[in-house]
């Protein structure tokens, strides 16, 4: 053996070698399974439950399955407008205040994106169904104008009626149903329907806002009109509820709605395995800051 020579070397080299690429072969593996790329569409809304417009990627985490997730861009986007059905009481209280109402509801059906289809009907005995979905603010608002005010509001009998008429009317397109109610929220001749009113809105997976105007119509009673039921059914449903303290307020209104209804967040990630979005329960997500909370709203 030669003077100075150590004995295996080479062989080691060889063995670092082998090691290191098996190493680089694991990377590029793990790199190819995390290939599937999932976008998870979502809102996030302050303490307030208004939204929330200015989040980066590194404002969330998302997991699936529990294992973290890398959010690569969060950005807002247009997605395709619901089918929005709009009821507005027409009952005694709005009869002392028609001006104001048609004005109130007018400024929010003209607010309107132009390409959204609204139906538009009324809370009354019997309900009214002023106009079939349709896309032309001017002829919308056309339409409100044959409402007939005065007389009972069967708030309950009026959103099963009315639920039932517009969708048989409407084309089978998929997408998200809206149900807004312009309302004080009582029902005054609706006996018992109130269970089938909430079955209708749930069964038909309406997101549920409400409207009250009570202090914008200034109401000549003077108790309060405020359904606790509808407000609490708005949240599940993924909706809210607003109190109108003037007619400026609809402006501010109807801006959030139809901001909320066509327009999401999209989180690009991905994942080891493809998720569908009947898998959706699987995927978490949480924002880092503690004032704001965010809803998934679909997954692909």
């Amino acid at each position: 053996m030669l003077p100075g020579r150590r004995l295996g070397t080479p062989m080691r080299k060889i063995t670092l070698g082998l090691a290191a690429l098996v190493l680089a072969m694991l990377s590029e593996c793990t790199s190819i399974r995390a290939q599937n790329p999932l976008r998870i569409d979502l809102l996030a809304f302050n303490k307030e439950n208004q939204l929330v417009r200015n989040l980066t990627p590194g404002d969330i985490e998302a997991t699936l399955d529990g294992q973290p997730l890398v959010v690569e861009s969060l950005t807002w986007i247009p997605h395709p407008p619901p089918r929005m059905i709009v009821l507005v009481d027409a009952g005694y209280t709005a009869l002392n205040n028609r001006s104001l109402l048609k004005d109130l509801v007018a400024a929010f059906l003209d607010s309107k994106p132009k390409y959204m289809r609204i139906a538009l009907g009324a809370i009354s005995q019997p309900p009214q169904f002023l106009s079939a979905y349709e896309t032309s603010n001017d002829e919308l608002v056309n339409n409100l104008q044959k409402i007939k005010l005065g007389g009972d509001s069967p708030l309950s009998d009026s959103i099963v009626a009315s639920l039932k008429r517009f969708e048989s009317d409407s084309e089978a397109t998929p997408g998200r149903r809206v149900l807004v109610l312009i309302t004080d929220g009582t029902d005054s001749s609706s006996g018992d329907a109130w269970g089938q009113a909430v079955k209708t809105i749930t069964s038909g997976k309406y997101v549920l806002y409400l409207i009250n105007h009570i202090q914008a119509m200034r109401a000549i009673f003077d108790y309060r009109f405020y359904d606790k039921d509808l407000i609490k059914l708005a949240e599940q449903t993924g909706g809210q509820s607003y109190r109108l303290k003037n007619l400026d307020d609809i402006l501010k209104v109807s801006a959030e709605i139809y901001d909320r209804e066509t327009h999401t967040y999209r989180a690009v990630t991905r994942t080891e395995t493809r998720v569908t979005g009947a898998e959706s329960s699987r995927i978490k997500i949480r924002a880092r800051r503690k004032d704001v909370r965010v809803e998934i709203v679909a997954v692909e």
